[in-house]
């Protein structure tokens, strides 16, 4: 698909300007870029500004000029976080809004009246990337009739976690003599650490309605990086 990636948010500065202490790196569009990219999936990039009509009058012309258009930030519940009823009054329909997860909770999926699809994507750029690789990934490979695989590792150490969400957690994976992968967590310093993505080969899942998982016990994982 002809596809475009979005950034929102008056607060965003470029790359290469150093940002104000009110303002941080448009960093999210790159990182989601390239993996398109590796996917076989060159897009465009755009912006958007805090304007509600101007927002309308952008997404209006990029729903003309686009198959796939993928938004980054503007989905949550922040005074200046327009993009939802922005989609709405263009008449996208929105198939669901917020998931029971950690991190990418206010991930946003809908589908305009000329069958473009709409990934609304959460600002903070980890939340951000485990939705590019849950989901995004997922919907394009079903598209091409791709079946996508499972891949499961076993857990290195125990790990807790209370919230009654599904918890996808960075690791780093190890390829055992015995035949086995272990994933390792490192867990960052929350959504925001985009930094910590460097020490870690993918994401394990680990279900809801659970809250203790002990060293040795397999769960599915997700890797963006191929090391073994």
């Amino acid at each position: 698909p002809k596809a475009v990636i979005i950034s929102t948010g008056d607060e965003l500065v470029p790359v290469s300007e150093k940002p104000l202490l009110h303002q941080i790196r448009r960093s999210n569009i790159y990182g989601i870029k390239n993996s398109l990219n590796e996917w076989g999936l060159e897009a465009d990039l755009e912006h958007l500004p805090d304007d509600k009509e101007k927002m309308l009058a952008i997404i209006s012309q990029l729903l003309k000029d686009y198959e796939l258009l993928v938004f980054t930030g503007g989905v949550s519940k922040g005074k200046f976080d327009y993009l939802p009823d922005v989609l709405e009054e263009l008449k996208v329909e929105k198939h669901f809004h917020k998931i029971q997860q950690r991190p990418g909770k206010p991930f946003w999926f809908g589908t305009s009246a000329n069958n473009n699809k709409i990934f609304a994507l959460p600002g903070n750029p980890v939340s951000s990337f485990v939705c590019v690789y849950m989901y995004l990934q997922y919907w394009l490979k079903k598209s091409l009739n791709v079946e996508p695989e499972t891949l499961y590792v076993a857990l290195k150490k125990d790990v807790q976690f209370t919230p009654d969400l599904v918890y996808f957690l960075e690791a780093a994976v190890e390829s055992h003599a015995d035949g086995t992968l272990v994933a390792d967590p490192i867990a960052g310093n929350g959504s925001g650490d985009f930094a910590n993505l460097v020490k870690t080969d993918g994401f394990l899942i680990l279900p809801q309605n659970k809250n203790q998982f002990f060293a040795n016990e397999v769960y599915p994982f997700v890797p963006y990086r191929r090391k073994w």
